[in-house]
């Protein structure tokens, strides 16, 4: 993939900064769309999230294995672009989502 660890390293660093804004926004929007009352069960589920990250690192492992790296990375990358063009096909709603809407509906 990278001839060097030098190369690497600064999209390693950018990777990680834009999956940390991702989540933090995926967890405040989640949030704050679901009603006060059940707010606390919505916080509960998101202790999934961990353990789908493990489960996609053992898929994604064994991937390349049979695969090679560059095959599953281009295998990996496909599925999300399938995934987020679903998303938008079936919830076209989802482009137009603001947090400050979302939090005066949850009230």
């Amino acid at each position: 993939m990278s001839p060097t660890v030098a190369v690497a390293f600064p999209f390693v660093v950018l990777a990680g900064v834009g999956e940390m804004v991702t989540t933090a926004s995926g967890q405040a929007l989640l949030q704050l769309s679901a009603p006060k009352a059940m707010r606390g069960r919505v916080a509960s589920l998101m202790q999934f999230y961990p353990a789908l990250i493990s489960l996609g690192s053992v898929v994604v492992g064994i991937g390349a294995d049979l695969m090679g790296a560059r095959g599953i990375t281009l295998a990996t990358i496909g599925a999300a672009l399938l995934a987020g063009a679903f998303m938008i096909v079936t919830a076209p709603q989802l482009s137009t989502l603001r947090a400050s809407t979302l939090q005066s509906k949850a009230e």
